[in-house]
């Protein structure tokens, strides 16, 4: 499931012009009428698949660390989560798959935000 959910972090994070690496894999796909390789390759587990959906919705209500960046998804939260869509408290598992799915999203994050910077620095010294 984590390299799963790595590729779709990756293919829904923003480029420098704002829109998603998946746009422009659909452009080059309806372009060249090719399927790129890199273009959702693997699975989410069916019987995973209410997790990945539970996590995009924890994610997309994180909080900022203060600092620019974001405070990992909270026991808390989960718990808060669980109880404003009336589910059962996540299974000590659950949480664990939780965790590592937003380790996934947080490094895939951190690798963004350096290649950011860095194509930013590369321009302003051109």
């Amino acid at each position: 499931m984590c390299s799963y959910a790595k590729e779709q972090i990756e293919l829904s994070t923003a480029l420098s012009d704002g829109s998603a690496k998946r746009d422009h894999l659909a452009v080059v796909a309806r372009v060249t009428g090719k399927q790129l390789a890199s273009d959702a390759s693997s699975e989410c587990p069916p019987e995973l698949l209410y997790l990945w959906e539970d996590f995009a919705k924890l994610r997309g209500k994180r909080r900022s660390d203060g600092m620019g960046g974001v405070s990992p998804i909270g026991y808390a939260d989960m718990r808060d989560y669980c109880q404003a869509h009336k589910l059962p408290e996540f299974a000590a598992w659950e949480v664990d798959a939780l965790d590592k799915l937003d380790g996934v999203w947080r490094s895939v994050r951190t690798e963004t935000v350096k290649r950011q910077e860095e194509m930013a620095k590369a321009k302003s010294n051109v």
